[in-house]
């Protein structure tokens, strides 16, 4: 709970305006719902054969009710508020760190991180704005009820506080009961699915074989064991439910007998207040350990969100204008602790260079690629830039500095101008877009790109490369072509590489080429990878 805490009253702090008023609401809420009781117990006590007066005071108490709905209401609509407030500004630190973090040091596979910057980040959102304000104000009202029983019967206020403990502890022991009975379900419902998976991932076996025996002879003793699991479960389901149920139903008929016994005077109005007093107290109180058990359960988001914010940055603070050479020394580097996939790799690339990098797959091409954008850093060894290592440059700079066009790159899902824009950073016109579509035979017409490209063919993806390589070739000093020819046909492969080829003579850059086949480009320098 104590991280949990951290997060609310960092929202708290950082949002203060958009808190307050949500507070003062919750209070008002606190004092109106405890009061309530007194108030018919005022109302009741003067209750006569005047119509009138009669009248009058259920208009009244109805007014009072829809005052708090209305007071609800906005309290919700200000949490939403607050709450979306912080998940902005949460979301956008989850991305900031990630952004700034180098890969290798991001433990989590991408549908782990999708997971965590939406399901984690909303569950976030409900303890914060819903679940931890609602067990608060709950918290209030239920001790507002009680200090109001004990103000006029400090008797029946102890019996329904006792009551109310006791129910607390039936609700924790049934909830832990049903815990334990579902997941003994779950079990045998994965069990029984993994039988089917199996039968059918091996229907070709079954059916060569006349294993159609074997398989409903595993498949019923399946299904009869997760039936019988699940007939446990109902029957200590509907118990520990109806222990609960009739629990609360039995305190009510206590209550009321105690309240007629004569030495409690018989009055019609205690009985009325002190059953009001008790539903508010058994709700409320309820309400609390409900909120209290939901929070707990989003632990583990709270976690994930923790573990992502404290990922290291990659902090070089040194201004890098260009890249005149790079220099691989003795580096070593592996994905999650795996095999090297470089071991012991040197290199030196200068200006003017053309270097291909050519090997078998696997063979570390790309993460060479990689290791100079900046993305991961050696394990061993060390990269310098004009001398210097590397992890010293902004990384803004090296993002600036070296052009990345990958093989599988991903597309930003804008129409193909608006994506050129927002890669370039500065807004791609219409004339300049034709130019663009023209130099690259790319057909014209803003096309629309969805689900990262892959609507588009892999000839059309690289035609779009082509353009992100025409538009920040001269702004970079290190440019890198992983696979950039491959979907390409023969006409687009041979004016991309004369395209290259006038931009390779100029000698003002750093060339890496990773292909297969050399295209005919004009290289000055080949490294294999082994």
């Amino acid at each position: 709970m104590k991280l949990i805490f951290r997060y609310f009253f960092d929202a708290v702090k950082r949002f203060k305006a958009a808190f307050i008023i949500p507070l003062m609401l919750m209070l008002v809420m606190a004092v109106l719902s405890a009061a309530t009781p007194y108030l018919f117990r005022l109302f009741a006590g003067n209750l006569s054969e005047d119509i009138a007066y009669f009248a009058v005071g259920i208009f009244i108490f109805a007014v009072y009710l829809l005052a708090q709905t209305f007071i609800k209401m906005l309290w919700n609509y200000l949490l939403d508020g607050f709450g979306g407030k912080y998940i902005k500004y949460l979301s956008l630190r989850l991305e900031g760190a990630l952004i700034s973090a180098r890969l290798s040091d991001i433990d989590k596979s991408p549908e782990i991180l999708k997971h965590i910057l939406y399901y984690d980040v909303l569950s976030i959102y409900s303890v914060i704005a819903v679940q931890l304000p609602m067990a608060v104000k709950s918290l209030i009202v239920t001790i507002a009820a009680a200090a109001v029983g004990f103000f006029f019967g400090a008797l029946y206020a102890a019996v329904i506080l006792a009551a109310f403990a006791i129910g607390v502890l039936l609700s924790l022991a049934s909830r832990k009961m049903i815990a334990a009975a579902s997941r003994r379900t779950n079990v045998k419902m994965k069990e029984h699915s993994a039988v089917s998976s199996e039968f059918v991932d091996n229907l070709a076996l079954a059916q060569a074989n006349s294993l159609d025996g074997y398989y409903a002879a595993k498949t019923a003793r399946s299904v009869d064991e997760f039936i019988a699991t699940a007939k446990r479960e109902d029957l200590k389901t509907y118990f520990w439910h109806g222990v609960v149920e009739n629990y609360n139903q039995l305190f009510s008929i206590v209550l009321s007998a105690l309240l007629a016994l004569p030495f409690a005077g018989g009055s019609v109005v205690n009985l009325v207040f002190f059953t009001m007093l008790a539903d508010i107290i058994m709700t409320q109180g309820m309400g609390v350990q409900s909120s209290l058990l939901s929070i707990m359960k989003t632990r583990v988001c709270f976690e994930n969100a923790d573990g992502i914010l404290a990922l290291g940055a990659r902090k070089g603070d040194r201004h890098l204008q260009a890249i005149d050479r790079i220099e691989f020394r003795g580096a070593t580097f592996s994905y999650s602790g795996g095999r090297n996939v470089i071991d012991g790799f040197d290199c030196v690339m200068q200006r003017g260079d053309c270097v291909r990098i050519s090997g078998a797959n696997g063979s570390g091409k790309s993460t060479v690629a990689k290791l100079i954008c900046g993305l991961y850093a050696p394990q061993k060894g060390e990269i310098l830039f004009n001398g210097t290592p590397c992890g010293q440059f902004l990384q803004d700079d090296i993002n600036r500095q070296v052009l990345y066009i990958g093989q599988e790159e991903p597309l930003l899902n804008e129409s193909v101008r608006g994506y050129l824009s927002v890669i370039a950073g500065r807004e791609v016109g219409e004339e300049e877009y034709r130019r663009l579509c023209a130099a690259t035979q790319f057909e014209e017409g803003d096309i629309r790109i969805c689900e990262e490209g892959k609507n588009l063919s892999p000839g059309q993806r690289k035609k779009i490369m082509m353009m992100k390589y025409l538009l920040l070739k001269d702004g970079a000093s290190v440019v890198i072509l992983d696979e950039a020819f491959a979907g390409l046909d023969c006409d687009g492969r041979q004016a991309f590489a004369d395209m290259l080829n006038k931009d390779i003579c100029r000698a003002d850059k750093i060339y890496v080429i990773i292909e297969h086949a050399d295209y005919s480009i004009c290289i000055s320098k080949v490294v294999e990878m082994q």
